[in-house]
């Protein structure tokens, strides 16, 4: 199982990464920071033996949301996590 986490760089966002990591969930984790997006994926995975996956892209942006949408891991995990409302 894997979960798809937005705003995952700090936050809510990260609180819900290390719940689903504490489960043994796989996580792919999106945000703006891909800094903080690393360091966090480097601690879960060492931490819980997850596999990690790190998207840095601004959600906020029209375009970006737009390629995210229509992007293979958006059709492939479509049960989204988010901080924020979303209107598919």
């Amino acid at each position: 199982m894997t979960a798809l986490i937005t705003g995952a760089s700090a936050g809510i966002g990260a609180e819900l990464a290390r719940e689903f990591a504490k489960e043994k969930i796989n996580l792919i984790l999106v945000a703006r920071r891909e800094q903080s997006l690393k360091t966090l994926a480097a601690e879960l995975s060492a931490e819980y033996n997850i596999n990690v996956s790190v998207i840095a892209l601004d959600l906020s942006l029209p375009a970006a949301l737009q390629s995210f949408k229509k992007s293979a891991v958006a059709q492939t995990y479509g049960k989204l996590l988010s901080e924020q409302r979303w209107v598919w």
